[in-house]
């Protein structure tokens, strides 16, 4: 337990080390979502959208609030750990490498999370006669809790397996965007997805981004039957599962590769 303890203050520190840093991470990623609900709150007006203006604001609070914490970003310290060989100091270490992590995430999150506050609450100060949470049960709320583990869940394994890439990949940076542009288009943190084709919503169904932080969004806005729900939430438990193999197998030859060129 000590180990464990002296790898989150270890944690705690680096993330205060660079707190200016963060908190000009955290003021852009709440400008994004503030330009595209000033769009989509002008459609709605004009009675363009399939969401009055209330339910628009509502939506691009919650997945602002969603997107922030349920949004770990290990795959550039992964890679970091890779490319300078830093992962070989790791590997001596007396616990895996995806508990270090784990708990050095838990660490940034405490710190940022005191920082996300702050415009958190000016949002809904400024909006507040807008924002409109709908009724909910304990039973949902407990259902919304288990989702968000999932969600935080399949987003770590997730951005895990990019970070291993670069086992293989020196020039990660343009595959992590790519990444952040699909996240940002099917994870309906620029736009509701219930706004797009047909074709698309079904589409993304089947892909892991909408169960970043829109499928929880929609389950507090009463935007999903309880159909949905069970079989969304069977997705979630697939995409997981996928991604603890791929993982695994990744990891065992990224090592082997790493430790056969003297990493």
């Amino acid at each position: 337990m000590k180990k464990y303890l002296l790898t989150y203050k270890m944690g705690i520190q680096k993330a205060l080390t660079y707190r200016s840093v963060e908190i000009i991470w955290i003021i852009s990623a709440f400008l994004t979502p503030l330009l595209f609900m000033t769009l989509w709150s002008r459609n709605a007006q004009s009675g363009v959208s399939s969401m009055n203006l209330s339910e628009i604001v509502t939506y691009y609070f919650l997945i602002t609030l969603f997107s922030q914490l349920l949004s770990p970003h290990i795959e550039w310290d992964i890679a970091r750990d890779i490319n300078e060989g830093s992962l070989s100091n790791y590997l001596l270490k007396p616990y895996k490498y995806f508990i270090h992590q784990i708990i050095y995430e838990l660490a940034w999150k405490t710190v940022t999370q005191i920082f996300n506050l702050i415009p958190i609450v000016i949002f809904a100060v400024i909006f507040r006669q807008y924002i409109s949470i709908p009724q909910i049960t304990i039973s949902k709320i407990a259902f919304i809790l288990m989702l968000c583990a999932l969600s935080y869940l399949l987003t770590f394994l997730i951005q895990y397996f990019l970070g291993l890439l670069s086992f293989w990949m020196t020039q990660i940076r343009s595959f992590f965007r790519i990444y952040y542009m699909s996240t940002g288009f099917f994870s309906g943190r620029y736009f509701p997805l219930i706004l797009m084709p047909a074709l698309l919503i079904k589409i993304s169904k089947y892909m892991p981004f909408q169960y970043f932080w829109y499928f929880p969004t929609m389950m507090i806005l009463d935007k999903e039957n309880i159909i949905n729900k069970y079989s969304s939430l069977l997705i979630i438990f697939i995409w997981i599962i996928i991604f603890i193999f791929i993982i695994h197998f990744t990891w065992k030859k990224g090592v082997r590769d790493y430790s056969s060129y003297g990493g």
